[in-house]
């Protein structure tokens, strides 16, 4: 092969690199902007701008306060009535049926002396017998109990319909969409070949449904609708009612609604349409785009129509500006607010937040006449079992949480009212008249809330909008989420990036948070004597507040350590070091004192730092991984020069560069040896020898490609040959630009610039793919010694077909979703937390079947690669 062929092979490669790296960075390009906060507001006037519709949850009725199994279940479903529904008859539990008509008249009644008009079931597809829909006997035979179980249920929880409309609360039903049962799965794909969306007949069948319930629970006033959120970690295990996210497009949505809305129409009812999307699909950012929203719900005008949207511009954090989107539109609205905030502790961590939604209810009905409601969530949002211990408001500690909904429910009935008037009737209400109690409280709870921006956040990031990985990443990317205090190289890097040169600022944020913790805490302190009613929940009050102390000075040391940690790796400025290690220090003591007093405590449970300190392990290892690594390199460095010097040393050398030299070297079989040795060295390195899995699974698959090859060179597997050299050196050269990389300051010298530097990736990936081209071309070579073009040609297709086989089948049989939490729990590359909430497949949009599309890749390689071996070989007998 001439030098200019090479010349040439190598230039187009290496375009090809640089264009596929520029790809990835329009991908992975971190970008940030100032938010346009609004400005708080100071409300003295009366104007009346009463909410119409004022809905609220279903707070903790029927949940049960299992105190067993809370603290670590990051599972959405609450299993609400878990203790009430039976699989066989008589389907409900009479004696837990009863306790729960005593709580919904409990919940009901104060919901209803709050000025409350509307409650959500979180039922909807329990009720449905598809009476009215032809094929009722093919979704649901006769000697099924799905039948018998929905009309004893539907009955049943008409009783407590009738219970809220007493207490002057009309019902709406909340149901995810898709939402199923086995047999009513196994129909549609019966019928629709899947569960097809897109077809007008398929929503027919939950229109029929709809017909029914309107039909036959009187109470119910509509049906509020969700698609953004479904799927197995929303699902009740071994309970057969269960969600799909399967509505992902505009067509979808429209049929649906259309479906819906025609028989609302027909019976005076309600839909309502929650905007939320959560980034899937291509309506993923229906919920925050104003283009997606009016593309995929301009034309919906329905009089019938309600659609409900978040307040904020985001899920329930801190700094994000209001909802762009509630400023438009000809529907109906109505907006959500969460008084127990997931985001900052469930509740247990004092953050009284009644300012913020005033501000957001007065402003954002300055800009859309159309807002009519809102939707109170008392106990909604997140995994339940995650956080504290409280069902409101039965059970736990729900002081926090009981003044954020006084102070909504009297805002949704006049948002211009003063603030500090309501504030100061829920504290009389609930701690008695003392005027000094009154003011005191008031002023700590109106205080709260900054202490909240401060400590779990940090201002120089939240403050910005951050788009990565094609995803705008939360305001609180350092805790994610809700309680995991992250060590991801990809969350930590993205903060160090947009923080860098104003970490003392930072740092020092933390700090203002503690100090202002201590002075609510003890002006509390002073007046705990003077209260006058409620004295054991004040005294839960001033627990909270030392909570909040003791989280954020951990919190604070750990911010510390990892922006100074950051900082001497970016900059290599030792002092940065030392700060970060005095810092590491104290957060190790701080994080075990938290660990021990509140690990087991069920009102203020501990944050998880498990991640957090794996994250600390890996930069405390960065001096020594640093260390090793350059001395690998200096070895390896050693190693070539000392081949070098000898002849046979510099054919070997030269046949990586050289593939059409036909001479083979004698020099000793321990040089291949050494370079396998050297991958599995490179690769522990790599991972701080802390990625087991990931080491032995690209290990295993590097010794894999190895044997494939010396088989199809025809020697035996445990023959071995210089032949092998320039693979194993080639494949080990693809590691060199890591290893120069953690030399400098360890692993994390090369993740921060793979984040937050184009021209670190586009080096990467251009000179990775030019290598990896020159290996399948040098070994095109080493087949062609042999063999004709073709047969060589399906050598090397059969080569990677194994490849494939293997890798995909091993990803195929562990689960793909599995696969990368195991990789990314080793690696922290991705806040773990992704695993937790819908997967890390859905969040990066990752389709499940990859690992199904690389085996039949590998199929199709290897077979291709056959025919043409065998084809070749067929003509080369025919011509001798």
């Amino acid at each position: 092969m001439s030098k200019i062929l090479i010349f040439c092979f190598v230039l187009a490669t290496g375009f090809f690199g640089w264009w596929i790296s520029q790809e990835i960075n329009g991908f992975l390009k971190i970008s940030f902007k100032t938010k346009k906060i609004e400005a708080p507001i100071k409300t003295t006037a009366y104007k009346n701008d009463s909410l119409g519709l004022r809905l609220v949850d279903f707070g903790g009725v029927g949940i049960l306060p299992d105190t067993a199994n809370w603290g670590d279940n990051y599972e959405h479903n609450v299993h609400r009535f878990e203790d009430l529904l039976l699989e066989k008859h008589p389907f409900v539990k009479e004696n837990s049926f009863k306790n729960i008509q005593v709580q919904t008249e409990i919940y009901t009644k104060k919901m209803g002396k709050l000025g409350i008009n509307g409650i959500v079931l979180p039922l909807f597809l329990e009720f449905v017998t598809f009476s009215k829909h032809r094929d009722q006997t093919l979704i649901y035979s006769p000697e099924t109990p799905y039948i018998k179980r929905h009309l004893a249920l539907r009955n049943a929880f008409n009783s407590l319909t009738e219970i809220a409309n007493s207490n002057g609360l009309k019902t709406y039903l909340y149901t995810d969409m898709v939402t199923l049962t086995k047999p009513l799965e196994t129909y549609f794909k019966k019928r629709f070949g899947k569960v097809d969306v897109q077809q007008k007949e398929f929503w027919k069948v939950y229109q029929a449904g709809l017909e029914e319930l309107f039909e036959n629970m009187p109470n119910v006033e509509g049906l509020m609708i969700r698609i953004g959120e479904a799927g197995s970690v929303y699902n009740k295990p071994g309970w057969d009612y269960f969600s799909e996210l399967y509505v992902k497009d505009k067509k979808a949505v429209e049929l649906m609604l259309q479906q819906f809305l025609q028989v609302a129409e027909r019976y005076n009812k309600k839909i309502i349409f929650r905007s939320w999307s959560v980034g899937v699909g291509k309506i993923g950012d229906m919920h925050t785009n104003s283009a997606t929203y009016k593309d995929v719900l301009g034309k919906q005008n329905s009089p019938n129509l309600i659609i409900s949207t978040k307040y904020c511009n985001g899920d329930y954090y801190s700094w994000l500006p209001f909802n762009r989107t509630l400023a438009q539109g000809k529907q109906n609205r109505i907006v959500e607010f969460q008084t127990r905030r997931e985001f900052e502790g469930f509740g247990a961590l004092p953050n009284y937040i009644a300012p913020l939604h005033q501000q957001a209810l007065v402003q954002l009905q300055k800009k859309n006449p159309r807002i009519q409601g809102m939707w109170l969530w008392t106990q909604e949002g997140g995994p339940l079992r995650a956080g504290p211990l409280s069902t409101y408001p039965f059970y736990g500690f729900n002081t926090i949480t009981d003044a954020n909904v006084f102070a909504l429910s009297q805002l949704a009935q006049n948002p211009n009212q003063s603030i500090d008037s309501i504030t100061q009737n829920w504290v009389a209400e609930k701690f008695g008249e003392n005027p000094q109690v009154k003011e005191k409280v008031s002023e700590v709870l109106l205080a709260s809330h900054e202490a909240i921006e401060k400590g779990l956040y940090i201002g120089n990031y939240s403050k910005l909008y951050v788009k990565a990985l094609g995803l705008e990443p939360p305001p609180m990317l350092w805790i994610f989420e809700w309680d995991i205090v992250g060590g991801s190289s990809a969350a930590l890097g993205a903060i160090y990036h947009v923080s860098r040169g104003k970490i003392n600022s930072a740092i020092e944020e933390g700090k203002e948070a503690i100090s202002s913790t201590i002075r609510m805490r003890k002006t509390l302190e002073k007046i705990a004597r003077k209260v006058t009613k409620n004295k054991s929940e004040f005294r839960k009050l001033i627990a909270a507040f030392k909570y909040q102390e003791q989280l954020f000075k951990t919190l604070g040391a750990y911010r510390t350590a990892f922006l100074s940690y950051y900082d001497w790796i970016a900059n290599g400025n030792n002092t940065s070091k030392i700060k970060g290690q005095k810092a590491l220090a104290i957060f190790k003591i701080r994080a075990k004192e938290h660990q021990l007093k509140y690990g087991k405590n069920l009102d203020f449970p501990a944050y998880s730092f498990a991640e957090a300190r794996q994250g600390i392990e890996i930069l405390e290892r960065s001096t020594l991984v640093a260390w090793l690594s350059l001395s690998w390199l200096l070895i390896f460095g050693l190693q070539l020069f000392s081949l070098f010097r000898n002849p046979d040393g510099r054919l070997l050398i030269s046949s990586v560069f050289t593939p059409q030299n036909r001479k083979i070297a004698k020099t000793p079989t321990r040089n291949l040896r050494f370079l396998i040795l050297w991958v599995l060295l490179a690769l522990l390195l790599f991972s701080a020898f802390l990625a087991p899995i990931f080491t032995t699974w690209l290990f295993g698959l590097f010794i894999i490609y190895l044997l494939t090859i010396r088989i199809l060179l025809g020697q035996h597997i445990l023959s071995v040959s210089q032949r092998m050299w320039p693979f194993a050196l080639l494949s080990l050269s693809l590691l060199l630009f890591p290893m120069l990389a953690i030399s400098i300051r360890g692993p994390i010298s090369f993740w921060l610039p793979f984040w937050t530097s184009e021209t670190f990736r586009t080096v990467f990936f251009t000179g990775w793919i030019v290598i990896s081209a020159w290996i399948y071309l040098r070994l095109w070579l080493e087949f062609k010694r042999k063999h004709n073009g073709f047969q060589a040609f399906g050598k090397v297709l059969c080569v990677q077909g194994i490849m494939y086989l293997v890798g995909g089948a091993s990803v195929y049989f562990i689960g793909l979703e599995n696969m990368l939490t195991f990789l990314n729990d080793e690696l922290l590359i991705l806040p773990a937390g992704l695993s937790r909430i819908m997967g890390i497949t859905t969040h990066l949009d990752i389709p499940l079947e990859l690992p199904l599309w690389v085996l039949q890749s590998g199929f199709i390689c290897f077979g291709i690669g056959l025919f043409f071996v065998f084809t070749a070989r067929v003509k080369m007998k025919k011509i001798s």
